[in-house]
């Protein structure tokens, strides 16, 4: 659809249209917000059609249309819940047409019919007949013929065109002279000439009868024809006429020739003209303008005496067809075909029956045939008829395990099948049967990214199953669809938009809106239901909606409180309607709630939406406000902290002040500094706190507005202007100025000796001072370079200063980090003292390193840098090392002590163990998968190995790297920690597969154990701690340890002990073994419990084993014992 301002504007009134339905649908009668929906909505429309003329919705080969063009599908999914068009199939209608005389009734009469349930419609004996009884049945239309009709009209326009138009009107009888009448006359003598102006008047009179709409017979056509026949030459008749046909034939569209083969051909040269038409029109064209005009008898035959004459006038212009010769021929090749058909149908069903009974006998070669595939749905639907439910049963069996064991080919070819069968299967209402081809459905739905019918099909059928799987009271089924659903709406399933639509599209259409308020109150009656409550949050738009307007409206606290956790569960479904609903007027309580949620879910673009409600008359809005910006603010969050700390209330202003100290720029500085000079305008109760946070942020920034600002603010002290402040403000403002001079005596300290080191290299290499400082050494060879020394060496410091930092941006720009550091301690080493360059330059160096990541790599991890801030990720992807592994060859060996994680970027990875001389494969891993991450982040030994499958790109995180993180980005590690939980699957296979690394069966036990901890020689350190035994084999040991120090459990691994487990009795044997600690792994990591796992040096005999299981006791063990 063209941009133009008519097609925005329909758009515009579309969604008014499409909104006024929703709400209508939604909410009681009486709710305001159905007055205020529809009152937008009317408006709109007659704005519209006051100055355009007709709105008209449509529906061509089940595609939408708007005013006679394709809406695209960017703006169909711009329109929230677009129902419009899915209602207007289910009413069986093609056009609507919103005219310019409806009023207010008959806009909510057709409200009403766009609201009623699919039963009431049918009740009302369908859509038409609906329309009918509301007298709505000049809105609701069969078809619409547009004025805009440009391909027939230059059709049209062509014939015209090349003759004088001065002829055309004389031929037409429109009043022209005698001195035009001979012209056309001798004009005329000229079959070829003859035959042009003939043609230019038929298809005038035809273009006239199309503008205006009309199927009938036109007087002036058998007058213009009897014209004609005067003034041509008797001789001259049959080539004219000849002529003439050739080119109205190939010049008229169906349409159009039904239309001029409608009308009265008078005796004469009329007559002549007919029957050459239709001797001259091909046959193919011939059983267009039938069909044309089959159709139209239909049409005006559904309309039930609308238009009594055009039928009869399509019906006679039919009749006379027929039964011409061209007709008779038409009719004869029309019921020669029937018959082929009809023979080649009956061949097909057995060739058919024939395959399936193969089918059926385990030969699934039959299956490759798409002949045989189409037939399997009515082929199943006459079983059922005849009562062969087994068999059809067997046949879809088959199938399924077809699908899931064929190629990509065979699936498409399987599944436009299945989608036929289904279709008939709930139209029977067969679910049993159904259910049989669930699995392939389900598997097709996610994997196919294309939506097109089959894909809407599928779905469709799915949520039929599902619905009906529920109301059976097989929650599970209904349940493992709604999952499905639910995450290719969110993007869990990552589907391409039109997808996401489509699913969207069956799952709103299809929810019973009216139960929506009883399920609801079923959890509200029942709040521990927890699986009942996350069902109905996923079930789509619709739903969600539906409980944001719950929220706003329940008077009830624990009520609100657990619609708001509902709404936690859908996802990015709930965003559109938080943006739409959050600017509308309601109490305090509900906005907060909005932003609440908002915060979970928002993204950077909402910020400015978010701002104004720092300011809310209610400080619980304003609280919550804050919250939320602060967690979507992302690249913005120093803006906004900055506008939170000089603009909005008090109580905020602390919080937005404490976060500023991970800023620390001259902005910064700039504004607590102005903050600072305003502190009589503080209320008492939070002055002094909020200044003391003011002074420690400013001690962090060492730049010339705190430097100011503190000084500034110091000389108050004693004075009147300084009474109302407290002493303890006072000594945080000393220590702030005092941390910002001691940061510069250090730094110059620093660079001092830093530059003294360097001098006395460049002595020691034969260099003297004068070279040394204008660095004689070049770090870029770069032209700039050689210039800024040249400027240094004249004494410009500070214009060298400026030519250097642009050097360091164009270094890093160019990604030669290591230049661009190089450089700035140049800067440094020229003047230490500039302090604002120096940090300028780091600025500068660490956005060029985020912009420098790899656009493969982002989209590869996108799902882990989505977590992660922009320091955080820009910090993870510089400390990876990237090396690519070629085919089979080894990444990690089992048994070895490897402290790294392996990001997988491309390619694929197997994981394996060895059970003897055995290769034993658990998984295979692919691109965006992360390897390692048990062995990383627990201490332990790799249980399994791994090695590339064909050539991988893989990227390395070093153990020492995540160390150096820690007190710099306290959360990475964790965030990281927690999104590599999702790879570990390991342990998961093993219990599946029943599967064991372990040679040697394990038996639970317990009892407190003596660990005593052993050297190279392995005699005792004489180090020894208690222990929790929880689990035992021949092979080896395991127990829980108390650990008061985070960093011993790494320490830990390799580590030899002996594991003495006393007896009960004074005199009893003990149990005993010895072997090397492999493992300890977080247990209760907030009581600082481990679990240690040790294997032993020997097997453990079967006495002694004996002996550990007797002395064992049940129970949950005594306290846990600490090791430090």
């Amino acid at each position: 659809m063209k941009e133009t301002e008519k097609l925005r504007d329909a758009l515009e009134t579309l969604k008014a249209f499409n909104n006024a339905i929703m709400t209508v649908r939604l909410y009681p009668p009486q709710a305001p917000q159905v007055t205020n929906a529809v009152e937008r909505g009317y408006k709109a429309l007659k704005q519209f059609v006051r100055r355009y003329g007709d709105l008209v919705i449509s529906l061509q080969e089940k595609k939408p249309m708007l005013c006679g063009e394709p809406v695209p599908d960017p703006a169909l999914q711009a329109i929230t819940n677009l129902v419009v068009y899915r209602h207007l199939e289910v009413l069986g209608v093609d056009f609507l047409a919103l005219k310019s005389k409806i009023d207010r009734h008959a806009f909510s009469q057709i409200l009403s019919m766009f609201t009623s349930s699919v039963e009431k419609i049918k009740r009302e004996g369908g859509g038409r007949e609906f329309a009918r009884t509301l007298k709505l049945d000049g809105y609701f239309l069969d078809e619409y013929q547009f004025v805009e009709e440009t391909g027939e009209e230059e059709a049209d326009m062509a014939l015209i065109s090349s003759t004088r138009q001065d002829f055309i009107d004389c031929l037409l009888g429109r009043g022209q002279g005698w001195l035009v009448t001979d012209e056309l006359r001798t004009e005329l003598r000229k079959p070829e000439q003859a035959a042009s102006a003939v043609a230019a008047a038929v298809a005038t009179l035809i273009l006239d009868l199309r503008q205006h709409r009309k199927f009938t017979v036109d007087s002036a056509f058998a007058k213009m024809l009897i014209h004609a026949g005067a003034l041509i030459e008797k001789t001259n008749e049959q080539a004219t006429a000849v002529q003439a046909a050739d080119l109205l034939c190939n010049g008229l569209d169906d349409s159009s020739l039904a239309l001029l083969l409608a009308q009265s051909f008078p005796q004469g040269f009329g007559a002549l003209l007919f029957n050459t038409l239709l001797g001259r029109i091909e046959t193919e064209l011939f059983g267009k303008v039938i069909d044309h005009l089959r159709k139209q008898e239909s049409i005006l035959r559904r309309a039930e005496g609308k238009d009594p004459a055009g039928r009869e006038l399509v019906a006679a212009t039919l009749a006379r067809l027929l039964d011409s010769g061209k007709g008779r021929h038409f009719l004869g090749l029309e019921k020669a075909r029937k018959i082929m058909e009809a023979g080649e149908r009956d061949r097909q069903a057995k060739r058919i029956s024939t395959g399936l009974q193969t089918v059926l006998q385990g030969n699934l070669g039959g299956l490759h045939n798409d002949e045989l595939v189409m037939g399997i749905a009515p082929a199943i639907q006459q079983w059922i008829a005849e009562g062969k439910d087994e068999q059809a049963g067997v046949l879809l069996t088959l199938l399924n395990r077809q699908y899931r064991e064929g190629d990509e080919v065979m699936r498409a070819r399987l599944i436009r099948s299945i989608a036929v069968i289904g279709e008939n299967l709930i139209a029977g209402k067969r679910w049993d049967l159904l259910a049989k081809t669930i699995e392939p459905m389900l598997l097709w739905l996610r994997n196919s990214d294309t939506a097109d019918f089959v894909y809407e099909k599928i779905a469709g059928h799915l949520y039929a199953f599902m619905d009906q799987a529920w109301k059976r009271g097989n929650i599970a089924a209904g349940d493992k669809i709604l999952e499905t659903f639910f995450q290719i709406r969110t993007g869990i399933i990552e589907k391409n938009p039109a997808v996401q639509v489509l699913v969207s599209r069956i799952q709103d259409r299809e929810i019973d809106r009216s139960a929506l308020p009883g399920r609801l109150q079923e959890y509200l009656n029942d709040p521990v239901n927890e699986e009942r409550g996350r069902r109905l949050s996923m079930q789509g738009a619709v739903v969600v909606r539906f409980l944001v307007d719950a929220l706003l409206h329940s008077e009830n606290t624990d009520d609100r409180l657990r619609i708001f956790n509902l709404l936690t569960y859908s996802g990015k479904i709930l965003l559109p309607f938080l943006r739409e609903l959050l600017p509308e007027p309601m109490p305090w309580h509900g906005k907060r709630n909005l932003i609440k949620l908002l915060a979970g879910i928002g993204e950077e673009q909402d910020v400015d939406l978010v701002t104004p409600y720092l300011f809310h008359e209610d400080l619980r809005v304003q609280r919550e406000a804050f919250d939320c910006l602060y967690r979507i603010s992302g690249d913005r969050k120093k803006e906004v902290l900055l506008r939170v700390a000089a603009e909005a209330g008090e109580l905020l202003r602390s919080d937005a002040v404490k976060a500023l100290i991970f800023f620390n720029d001259e902005d910064v500085a700039t504004v607590l500094g102005e903050l600072l000079g305003d502190h009589e305008h503080f209320s008492a109760n939070i002055r002094d706190a909020l200044l003391i946070d003011v002074c420690k942020v400013l001690g962090h920034c060492p730049y010339p507005p705190a430097v100011t600002a503190l000084q500034n603010f110091l000389q108050l002290k004693g004075k009147r202007a300084g009474k109302k402040i407290g002493p303890v403000v006072w000594v945080a403002a000393e220590e702030a100025r005092a941390q910002i001079e001691a940061a510069q005596r250090e730094e110059e300290k620093r660079q001092l000796r830093q530059a003294r080191l360097k001098m006395q290299e460049a002595w020691q290499g034969g260099q003297g001072a004068d070279s040394f400082l204008s660095g004689s050494n070049d770090i870029t060879g770069l032209p700039e370079e050689q210039a800024a020394r040249t400027v240094l060496a004249q004494g410009k410091k500070e214009t060298a200063r400026r030519m250097i930092l642009d050097l360091v941006s164009r270094t890093a720009r160019m990604g030669s980090f290591d230049q661009a550091e190089r450089l700035r301690e140049w800067l440094i080493d020229i003047d230490p003292t500039a302090l604002g360059d120096m940090v300028k330059a780091a600025e500068i160096i660490e956005e060029e390193k985020k912009a420098s990541i790899d656009r493969g790599h982002l989209d590869v991890w996108k799902h882990l840098y989505r977590i992660l801030t922009p320091e955080e990720y820009s910090t993870l992807y510089h400390c990876l090392e990237h090396r690519r592994y070629e085919h089979d060859e080894p990444i990690v060996r089992q048994g070895t002590h490897q402290t790294s994680l392996f990001f997988i970027n491309s390619g694929q990875v197997k994981v394996f163990f060895r059970d003897g001389d055995n290769e034993i494969e658990i998984k295979t891993m692919i691109s965006g998968e992360i390897l390692g991450a048990g062995v990383f982040f627990d201490a332990s030994v790799w249980t399994v190995s791994a090695a590339s499958v064909g050539p991988t790109d893989i990227s390395i995180l070093t153990l020492r790297d995540l160390l150096r993180w820690h007190e710099e980005y306290p959360a990475l590690k964790s965030k990281l920690n927690e999104f590599c939980h999702i790879f570990e699957d390991i342990d998961r296979f093993f219990r599946l597969s029943e599967k064991d690394r372990r040679k040697d069966q394990r038996t639970s036990v317990s009892g407190r154990v003596s660990i005593d901890f052993l050297d190279r020689m392995g005699k005792s350190t004489g180090q020894k701690v208690k222990g929790e035994l929880f689990d035992i084999s021949a092979g080896g040991v395991s127990f829980f340890l108390r650990l008061s120090r985070k960093e011993l459990p790494r320490s830990l691994i390799g580590t030899s002990v002996r594991i003495l487990l006393p007896g009960r009795e004074i005199g009893d044997a003990v149990a005993s073994c010895q072997g090397v600690i492999l493992a300890v792994k977080g247990y209760r990591l907030l009581e600082n419990e481990y679990s240690v796992h040790v294997k032993c040096d020997e097997p453990i005999s079967a006495e002694q084993m004996q002996r550990f299981v007797l002395l064992s006791r049940d129970g949950e063990g005594a306290r846990r014992p600490a090791f430090s």
